[in-house]
């Protein structure tokens, strides 16, 4: 899964499959002496419950963010400057976000806040 937040299908979806596999696989009557493939089906089952498990907790984590006041921000920049900038971060030990955080927070200090315009937008 990537960085992107994760949405109620990245939760209901697995979860579905889960459940049907592990429904199906516990009606036959064989169940009591498991075979091969229905090992592998109890495996599907539970990987599709493990990613359901994990984007819920990744919701969870991102509400929780939320709920102290952050906001997430995306900027577009050359996959070059990316790199490099990557690269400076990891090899002085820092987080990128940490550097992205410091600048706005210098940025904000030395320029104050400026009057916001009447009216729909600022």
């Amino acid at each position: 899964m990537s960085n992107r937040r994760p949405t109620w299908r990245d939760i209901v979806s697995p979860s579905v499959l889960g459940i049907i596999s592990l429904t199906i696989v516990m009606r036959r009557p064989r169940f009591a002496t498991i075979q091969n493939v229905d090992a592998l089906e109890l495996i599907a089952a539970g990987v599709m419950f493990g990613l359901a498990v994990r984007a819920f907790a990744m919701w969870m984590h991102i509400k929780t963010k939320e709920g102290i006041g952050l906001k997430r921000l995306n900027v577009n920049i050359s996959e070059q400057l990316h790199r490099r900038f990557k690269s400076l971060a990891a090899a002085n030990g820092l987080e990128m976000t940490d550097l992205i955080l410091e600048w706005i927070q210098k940025y904000v200090d030395q320029n104050g806040l400026i009057a916001r315009k009447k009216g729909r937008h600022a």
